[in-house]
Formats: C-alpha cells, sequence, structure tokens
C-alpha cells in the first residue's frame, strides 16, 4: 500500500505482512516491522539498502554498477533495495512509470514522452550514469520556448519560456492573452516550440514548482523586466534546483 509515492505496507493477498516507517522523501525508508520484530535500513548515496539490521539478525546487499543485487545474512523478504526501488523477485526493478532490468542495464519499456526525454536511447538509464544519478520517475522537466505570440503584434526573436514535465503538464507564465505586458497569470497548458534536455528532478521538487507557480501568480508581466524566463526560474530555485544557465 502507498502513502503518495512511497510504500508503507506490505501485502500478501489483502493480509499485511510489513510496516514501513518512511520519511518525507522519495523512496525514503527508515525502518520495517513484521511479525519477527522491527529492522532498520543503511543505505549509501544512491538510497540503496546496505543493510537491514535488528534484534532477528542482519542482511546485506551487495549491487553491481548497474544493481544487479546479491543479498547475505539472514533471509529476509525485504524487497526495498536498489535506489530504494522495489525488488519484485524476477529480477526487474519497479520504477512506478516502468520497469528497469539491471541485467540488460536498461528499462524493458520505452520513455512514455518518446524522444523529446532528450535521449534517443528510449530505453536508457540515467543517461548510463548509474553511479551518480538515480531515477526515482518523478516529474523530470524540460525547459521549452517558443516565438512570443498572441498580441496584436507577433514579437520575434522574443520567444515565450515555460517548464514540461513528463506527464504533459506544464507551468507557463505571462500576460492575459492579447497582451503585451501587464498582471500575469498562469496558463493552464503550453506547447509548441522547442525543448531542451530533460532535467532531473524528484517528485517532490517538482510539486514544490508547481505550488510555488500557483501561490506567485499574482504580479505583473514585463518582456524586458520580469518575464516567463524570470517566472520559472524562481520555480525552479523553489523545487531546490538550480536554474540552468542560459536558454536551452
Amino acid at each position: 500500500m502507498y502513502d503518495g509515492l512511497n510504500v508503507f505496507q506490505e501485502l500478501n493477498g489483502s493480509k499485511p505482512v510489513a510496516n514501513l516507517l518512511t520519511g518525507l522523501g522519495v523512496d525514503e525508508v527508515f525502518t520495517r516491522t513484521e511479525t519477527a520484530g522491527t529492522r532498520t535500513f543503511f543505505t549509501d548515496g544512491l538510497g540503496s539498502t546496505l543493510a537491514l539490521n535488528g534484534p532477528t539478525g542482519s542482511t546485506q546487499y551487495t549491487y553491481e554498477p548497474f544493481g544487479n543485487t546479491a543479498a547475505s545474512g539472514t533471509a529476509s523478504t525485504n524487497a526495498t533495495q536498489y535506489t530504494g526501488r522495489e525488488n519484485d523477485g524476477t529480477g526487474l526493478y519497479y520504477y512506478r512509470a516502468r520497469y528497469y532490468s539491471p541485467t540488460l542495464q536498461r528499462f524493458i519499456s520505452q520513455d512514455p514522452i518518446g524522444f523529446a526525454g532528450g535521449d534517443v536511447n528510449l530505453y536508457a538509464y540515467v543517461g548510463n550514469d548509474s553511479l551518480n544519478e538515480i531515477d526515482p520517475s518523478g516529474l523530470d522537466y524540460q525547459l521549452c520556448h517558443r516565438p512570443l505570440q498572441g498580441t496584436s503584434f507577433d514579437v520575434y526573436p522574443l520567444r515565450h519560456d515555460y517548464i514540461k514535465f513528463d506527464d504533459d503538464s506544464t507551468i507557463s507564465w505571462g500576460p492575459k492573452e492579447g497582451q503585451y505586458s501587464g498582471p500575469g497569470k498562469l496558463h493552464p497548458k503550453d506547447s509548441g516550440g522547442t525543448c531542451g534536455p530533460r532535467q532531473k528532478s524528484a517528485p517532490e521538487q517538482d510539486q514544490q514548482m508547481k505550488d510555488w507557480a500557483t501561490e506567485n501568480e499574482g504580479g505583473d508581466y514585463e518582456p524586458y523586466g520580469y518575464n516567463c524566463r524570470s517566472f520559472i526560474q524562481d520555480a525552479i530555485k523553489a523545487g531546490q534546483k538550480d536554474a540552468p544557465k542560459g536558454r536551452q
């Protein structure tokens, strides 16, 4: 069973077999409690479980660079292993949007957003940088831009910048339709133009960006002052991501 994005209880059919104490972060798990008692997770920088320790024994986990997993010590049915994701016991890991194969070192299905993900290999896992990156299948985002339109005249090379998430939702801010400046507002959905490479972010960061945008919709838009680019940079910073330098 899930609480948001995190598993908080494991079931065998409809019968609970273990309870997980989770943190605020995605895939952050502190303890696992089952009939035999409570055991504590010890993890590495990627969130992979290195050991599960408790009064009933200790289970250790080792990983190859792309996640092939070996367990030793006390037997355990714990599924929270590589990068904090669920090992389903068939050699695959569940990454929410797709299943990942550490043997093949890639996902077993294509990226749901196709080439818009910024990689010509639609099955690639974290750009083949598995020692430094993770992909909990959050709503990674892209910076997109298109010609500035919707006024009495089209202004080019000025352009409108917006954020696009993997589920096709967007953060797009600008003046009311038909106006060149004035009070700004969020536009429900944006599309078109060109999108840059996918920027990695965790689901809670994406939600922080969206929440910030909703809370700060007001204010004046000026094409040569505080504009759409300024707004999305502030939204990205609100998500605790460094705003990319320059235009994509």
